[in-house]
């Protein structure tokens, strides 16, 4: 059976997103959605995508700053797909960069498709080439385990489905079973950076949390400080 290839799209804009994802699901690729830089590198730790599409407009980061991080530790193949009113200037940064390819904003679905298809065909077959990362086989609290490899979330031997920036405070906390982790840190392993003015966003996705842990698992917040995960 032939390998389904997998694209990681870096888009913080819904509707693009949607849409580069119902683009590509047509072949059918794996896609997997990013709508920041810190969101990106946290799907990077424990998986490594035969392409990546990326916008440069992030609201953590400049798209150039994580497409320099991902050319000097990997050889994925990047398309940049930016509106930026200086389309010239963004394709020469980026081809000097690293970027395999770059499609402005707005963009034809159908060159789009064809542009992933062409980069894909020129990168090396498989992913043996590319450094993977090597994440912790599982990560433990109470009933609790998270698959860093697989991404995948049990509690009492119940998969859990979580969207991607549950998953990635879950995983800072399980990371320090029974320690306060602070606000910073859980902003900067979402979102790429120590943000106070997310704390209001990030308690709301605290509250979406613990209605699907339940019983299982607690999440108690220390106030002015951060949160701690109890089994």
């Amino acid at each position: 059976m032939e390998r389904i290839q997998s694209v990681l799209v870096v888009e913080d804009d819904e509707e693009v997103a949607d849409l580069i994802e119902t683009v590509l699901q047509r072949h059918p690729y794996e896609v997997w959605l990013a709508s920041s830089a810190g969101s990106a590198k946290l799907v990077l730790q424990s998986n490594v995508p035969d392409l990546m599409v990326l916008d440069l407009n992030l609201p953590d980061s400049q798209g150039f700053e994580l497409l320099s991080e991902i050319k000097q530790t990997s050889d994925t193949p990047v398309i940049v797909c930016s509106g930026m009113s200086d389309q010239h200037q963004g394709t020469l940064r980026s081809l000097e960069l690293g970027a395999d390819d770059f499609i402005g904003k707005p963009f034809d679905a159908v060159e789009l498709e064809a542009r992933v298809e062409a980069v894909l065909r020129r990168a090396p077959s498989g992913q043996s080439s590319r450094v993977r990362p090597s994440p912790p086989d599982q990560l433990v609290c109470g009933t609790l385990r998270i698959d860093p490899v697989r991404r995948r979330v049990t509690c009492a031997d119940l998969d859990l489905t979580l969207t991607l920036i549950e998953y990635a405070i879950l995983l800072a906390l399980t990371s320090r079973p029974g320690e306060i982790v602070s606000h910073d840190e859980l902003t900067q392993a979402v979102w790429g950076s120590p943000a106070p003015r997310r704390d209001k966003t990030l308690s709301g996705h605290i509250r979406s949390l613990r209605a699907k842990l339940g019983t299982l698992a607690t999440i108690s917040a220390a106030p002015g400080f951060g949160y701690r995960l109890s089994p």
